[in-house]
């Protein structure tokens, strides 16, 4: 029982049982235990749902210019008089340019946000700078047929003599569940994918992910633990089509102990004189899409609220 909890809580946080929010803790767990929402793909279903509304939004938008600006980057959001917000950023020919806008959303994360906002007040960058993350990796497996045996998702604990300290995590690094790509999807089809999820849960974990040469040692790692998880599965090794080893495939703001009681996360996600607002998981310092969900739910109802007052 032991191994399952901490290997839950390091593919689902990134960190150990004993390094997060009791809050947080729980609420993960307690939401495994009465049922799950599933999309088709995964989160692929969900970027294809976000995609295809802002596809038609485009479409059928009643503004000469367009709604979306493709290969810019936003490098400066800043406030503006008459209670506007200027927005600069550098077009796809290299071109800086800005419009004022009354509200402006970061959906970025809060460690690159803090580098594109002047008027950001000291506690609350405090609060950007003390959100850690966890590296991690993750493995997807593209096989040419489905899996025989129908299953959502597999925790790898051997023979439960599992890695329960950093130290140890270190020195055992390997993959710690594996989810079915097919489960929502149509049983029985010709193909799936394997998921297969790498925490890092240690803090060399950072630099291994990015030294030269140290990816090369996640490649060759990943080729006997890819054997052992198909000869579970029954799947011969000619099944497979590709194996792609994504690094930060899953992004891991680490829910610290405390940062809910402590007031950090209240700081983290406070809008800059309600015309810049923050969305996105670190909004609560939660490894979760449903957080970025329920935050961008949240204030795009209060900036409706205040444009349709004034």
């Amino acid at each position: 029982l032991a191994a399952a909890v901490q290997a839950y809580c390091y593919s689902s946080f990134g960190a150990g049982w004993d390094q997060i929010s009791a809050a947080a803790g729980w609420n993960f767990l307690a939401a495994e235990e009465f049922g799950r929402w599933v999309l088709p793909g995964g989160n692929a279903g969900l970027a294809a749902a976000f995609w295809e509304t802002l596809r038609d939004a485009e479409r059928n938008s009643r503004f000469e210019r367009r709604i979306l600006r493709p290969d810019s980057m936003t490098v400066d959001v800043r406030l503006a008089p008459d209670d506007r917000v200027q927005v600069t950023w550098r077009d796809a020919e290299g071109e800086l340019r800005s419009l004022l806008a009354r509200h402006a959303v970061m959906a970025n994360s809060k460690h690159i946000a803090k580098y594109m906002l002047p008027d950001l007040g000291a506690p609350q960058r405090q609060a950007f700078d003390e959100i850690e993350t966890a590296a991690y990796a993750v493995v997807n497996v593209l096989l040419d047929e489905p899996s025989p045996l129908p299953f959502y998702d597999i925790f790898l604990l051997g023979d439960g003599n599992f890695p329960m300290d950093e130290t140890s995590a270190e020195a055992r690094s390997a993959v710690v569940d594996v989810l079915n790509g097919e489960f929502a999807g149509d049983a029985g089809g010709p193909a799936t994918a394997l998921t297969l999820y790498w925490p890092l849960p240690f803090p060399s974990g950072l630099f291994t992910m990015v030294l030269p040469g140290t990816f090369e040692n996640y490649a060759q790692s990943i080729v006997p633990q890819v054997t052992r998880i198909l000869d579970v599965l029954d799947i011969p090794a000619s099944a497979i089509h590709q194996i792609r080893i994504s690094r930060w495939g899953h992004a891991m703001p680490i829910a610290a102990i405390n940062a809910i009681a402590g007031g950090r996360v209240a700081r983290i996600r406070a809008p800059i004189e309600d015309r810049i607002w923050f969305v996105n998981q670190d909004n609560w310092v939660l490894p979760a899409v449903e957080n970025s969900l329920l935050e961008a739910e949240t204030w795009t109802d209060e900036i409706r609220r205040r444009l349709g007052a004034s």
